[in-house]
């Protein structure tokens, strides 16, 4: 992949840099190479550290220590140097400084994160393309990263009107299960009115039932109705009493005392 061009001719370029650096400088740049060469970026970031303090200052020098760090998959400190690197070398130096930094400010980005180092990455290659306008690896790298760009941005959007989404779907769940609570609570409300009427109907005829024997017994008996014939011989009965004046007597006055014979 293109991103990783850059890195491929960073030994091959700084060697031939090396020409007015003091000798012990250029001596541990030159083993820092070979070990940068074969793969082992470890070596070579101890011996370009230890070229630092026999030449302070030297930006070649601090590029390859940020390759270095770039390799061991160290991409902010790489960012970091190399965005210290790009304005104290001449124009290709910074053209690479610049290049390079765009590729860590890539690595740093992980799918998910927002698209800031990504934007970051573009801005470092298109100052790259300032300093060297042919770079056709820095075209590439930077239509790259803005098709990510766009890319991140769409799926974000989507994300953000998924979660939208499901947010009101979730109120309008939560309305229907408030809804479906209060229609339960208000048919609870109206069984237990309707067991209440039932429980005082049921009293109300118990109290009826404990009450008619007591009304039946305080009722008076109708009298007794006559025929026409025991009616006929009752009243004969009233008239020949009250025409008989030793009934009457009988009747009214109280009875005479029983004669008792004395004996002294």
């Amino acid at each position: 992949m293109r991103l990783e061009d850059s890195l491929k001719i960073t030994a091959v370029l700084l060697a031939f840099s090396c020409v007015g650096w003091n000798y012990p400088a250029a001596r541990k740049n030159g083993q820092g190479n070979e070990l940068y060469k074969r793969g082992d970026y470890e070596g070579a970031l101890k011996k370009y550290t230890e070229a630092t303090t026999e030449s302070p200052g030297t930006p070649e020098l601090y590029y390859n220590i940020g390759d270095a760090l770039y390799n061991l998959s160290k991409f902010k400190e790489a960012s970091e140097l190399f965005n210290k690197v790009a304005p104290a070398g001449d124009q290709a130096l910074r053209s690479r400084s610049l290049y390079n930094m765009g590729n860590a400010r890539y690595r740093i980005w992980k799918p998910g994160e927002d698209t800031s180092a990504l934007k970051e990455a573009a801005e470092a290659y298109v100052k790259s393309l300032e300093a060297n306008p042919r770079d056709r690896d820095a075209k590439y790298n930077l239509e790259y990263v803005l098709k990510q760009i766009k890319q991140q941005e769409k799926k974000q959007e989507q994300q953000q009107k998924d979660q939208k989404n499901k947010e009101q779907e979730k109120k309008e769940q939560e309305k229907k299960r408030q809804e479906k609570k209060e229609q339960k609570d208000q048919k609870e409300k109206e069984e237990q009115k309707e067991e209440k009427k039932e429980e005082k109907k049921e009293q109300e005829n118990r109290q009826q039932k404990q009450e008619q024997p007591q009304q039946q017994q305080s009722t008076p008996q109708p009298a007794k109705q006559l025929n026409e014939e025991e009616a006929k011989n009752l009243i004969e009965n009233l008239d020949r009493d009250a025409r008989d004046p030793q009934h009457f007597l009988e009747t009214q006055m109280p009875p005479a005392p029983k004669k008792v014979d004395k004996d002294w």
